[in-house]
C-alpha cells in the first residue's frame, strides 16, 4: 500500500525536489500534521533568503509581495507607504512554487488559513497553497486566532523540549537567523522569529529576511 503525507507523525522529515537556476536540490520539510479542515501541512525546515514582506511599509498580508511570490501570484501593490500609485507585480512563473515539478505541483491543494486583519480587527480565511506560519501557529500565543500551533511537531522535528529551541529557523549550513511571520504587528511592521526563538517584529520593506515557507 502507497503512504502518504497523512499516514506520517508529526514532526516526521520528508524531502522535497527544488530546482533553483537549473540546480536540483533535495530539501528537508516538517510535516506539522493536519489544520484545522484536515489538510496535511510541511514546513521548510531550512529557511529561504527573500529580504522583504513588501515593497513598502504596509504590513497588509493579503496579497503583499510575499502572499504574491509564495503562491505565484499576479498583483498590485501599492507604490508608496501613503498608498499613492499602483504597480503590476508578476511572479505567475517565478514565484517560490516554481521550484517544484509538475508532480509536486498537482499535488499541492489550497487550503484555508485564518489571518488576523490589524486595521479591521477581525480575522478572514484565506485560501492559499503556499504561506507563512503565524503567530499562533508557532505557538507564541493563542489570540488573536491565526490558526492552531504547530509547536509540538517542531519540537520533535528539533528533539527539543524548549520551545524557543523549537522554533529557531537555521540555513542549510546549519546557521540559525530570523525568519518572517504572516502576522501583521503594526500598520507597518509584521512580526519574525528571530535568531534565539523569540517574536519580534520589523518594517515590511526592510531587506534582510528569510523565510520557511509552509504548504498544503
Amino acid at each position: 500500500m502507497l503512504r502518504t503525507i497523512k499516514d506520517l507523525s508529526e514532526g516526521q522529515i520528508i524531502h522535497l525536489d527544488e530546482t533553483v537556476n537549473g540546480k536540483v536540490s533535495h530539501i528537508p520539510y516538517i510535516y506539522l500534521g493536519l489544520d484545522e479542515i484536515g489538510n496535511a501541512i510541511i514546513l521548510r525546515k531550512e529557511f529561504v533568503r527573500y529580504e522583504r514582506m513588501n515593497n513598502v511599509n504596509i504590513a497588509e498580508y493579503i496579497g503583499c509581495e510575499m502572499d504574491l511570490y509564495l503562491n505565484n501570484m499576479r498583483g498590485e501593490l501599492w507604490k508608496t507607504a501613503n498608498k499613492q500609485g499602483r504597480i503590476i507585480v508578476d511572479y505567475t512563473t517565478n514565484g517560490f512554487l516554481s521550484r517544484f515539478d509538475e508532480t509536486i505541483r498537482n499535488a499541492l491543494t489550497r487550503t484555508q488559513i485564518k489571518h488576523y486583519v490589524l486595521k479591521d480587527k477581525t480575522t478572514v480565511t484565506l485560501n492559499r497553497e503556499c504561506f507563512l506560519l503565524s503567530y499562533t501557529n508557532l505557538g507564541f500565543a493563542k489570540t488573536p486566532d491565526e490558526g492552531k500551533s504547530y509547536l509540538n511537531a517542531l519540537k520533535i522535528a528539533n528533539n527539543t523540549t524548549n520551545d524557543n529551541e523549537a522554533r529557531i529557523g537555521r540555513n542549510s549550513e546549519g546557521v540559525p537567523d530570523w525568519y518572517w511571520m504572516s502576522s501583521e504587528f503594526l500598520v507597518s511592521q509584521f512580526r519574525y522569529c528571530n535568531f534565539i526563538g523569540n517574536s519580534d517584529a520589523s518594517f515590511a520593506s526592510y531587506k534582510s529576511g528569510n523565510l520557511r515557507p509552509a504548504l498544503s
